[in-house]
């Protein structure tokens, strides 16, 4: 005869092979597998499910003793142990965390009225000492407030007088750099002014034809170019200034004679005895070695001779273009004998010296 599983009605071979006997009064055949594995938060339900299930394990324990109880497959019957152990668990769980509930429950008994005003008092005072220390908090919130605003007042106020001195500072260093750049500017152009040789433009010595000229003077004459002797004389007398001025700006004194710059009528002292008084203006009348032009001429180019040693000395690399000998200068006789040109040419000898020196002094000053 075939058995079949009461709960999921499989057929199978003798009950020997996979099948449990178990009185039906033990379990209801129609209980789903979802509501056996349902958990309740009633205890008392969930109590009975757990006893109903442990009634089925005992009719499961003793079905081998009736031949005529229900049948359960192998595989029902794994399902029903599964649910006995998470039951079993949920159980235990259960029961520990109301253990653990009733351990940390106050044990005490109710307080009284008089510990329930205490703690009343207790309560009131502590709102009316928050109350005050709020009071307090929002006094002295206030309080800095008003020092900060005089704060931010008085940093305005600091801003402000930095902006102004900075200002001040500003408009000091530009007037400085003004008086600096100005102080810059006037030694630039006082040196300039210390490097123009002011005697240049004062004594102005350039050629004209074959004359040498001083200040426009022609210094010479020929029989073609006809030249006045009170320009050979005017030319002589700035001849004789130029020469004085030199002497004075290298502040040298010249040995036994001295010059008397008088313009046309310019002469040469000789101070070594006897003293004489030569002058340096001539005429037609002076074709003679000895005349009063020719020793004023001789005077004046010994004069020439001590400047330009005195120079030499202090410069040994200064050397005139025409070489000055007793009367001759580059080899042309300075002294008027009627021969007129190698007296031209010798006058002319004679400026191109002076120019030298002028040039040589300005540098030195």
């Amino acid at each position: 005869m075939s058995q079949f599983c009461v709960r999921c009605k499989h057929g199978g071979g003798g009950l020997e092979e996979s099948y449990v006997d178990v009185h039906a009064s033990v379990m209801n055949p129609y209980m789903s597998m979802r509501e056996a594995s349902l958990s309740h938060a009633d205890v008392s339900s969930h109590v009975k499910k757990i006893q109903s299930l442990h009634f089925v394990a005992e009719g499961v324990a003793t079905s081998g003793l009736s031949a005529s109880a229900p049948a359960f497959c192998t595989e029902c019957l794994h399902l029903l142990t599964a649910m006995l152990e998470k039951n079993n668990e949920n159980a235990r769980q259960e029961k520990r965390a109301l253990a653990a509930y009733l351990s940390s429950a106050p044990k005490g008994r109710p307080s009284s009225p008089s510990v329930a005003d205490a703690r009343q008092a207790k309560t009131n005072h502590l709102e009316r000492t928050m109350l005050e220390e709020r009071v307090r908090i929002q006094s002295d919130v206030e309080r800095l407030e008003l020092e900060l605003a005089a704060l931010e007042h008085d940093e305005m106020s600091l801003w402000q007088s930095i902006d102004d001195t900075m200002w001040a500072r500003q408009v000091q260093r530009d007037r400085r750099d003004m008086e600096v750049a100005r102080v810059a500017s006037t030694e630039s152009t006082a040196r300039a002014i210390r490097r123009m040789n002011v005697a240049s433009d004062a004594f102005y010595i350039w050629h004209k034809g074959p004359f040498g000229t001083v200040n426009g003077f022609c210094m010479g004459r020929l029989p073609i170019h006809y030249t006045d002797w009170h320009e050979i004389n005017a030319a002589w007398g700035e001849a004789t200034l130029l020469l004085h001025h030199i002497a004075e700006s290298l502040g040298l004194s010249l040995v036994g004679y001295r010059l008397v710059p008088m313009g046309n009528f310019s002469k040469v002292l000789r101070l070594t005895h006897p003293e004489m008084e030569y002058h340096l203006h001539g005429s037609d009348q002076d074709a003679f070695p000895e005349s009063f032009f020719n020793l004023g001429i001789a005077a004046w180019l010994t004069c020439l001779g001590q400047i330009e040693a005195w120079v030499h000395a202090r410069d040994a690399t200064f050397r005139l273009p025409y070489k000055i000998v007793g009367v001759e200068i580059g080899n042309f006789s300075l002294l008027y004998l009627k021969d007129d040109e190698s007296w031209t040419k010798a006058c002319k000898n004679v400026l191109t010296n002076l120019k030298w020196l002028l040039a040589w002094s300005a540098k030195l000053a």
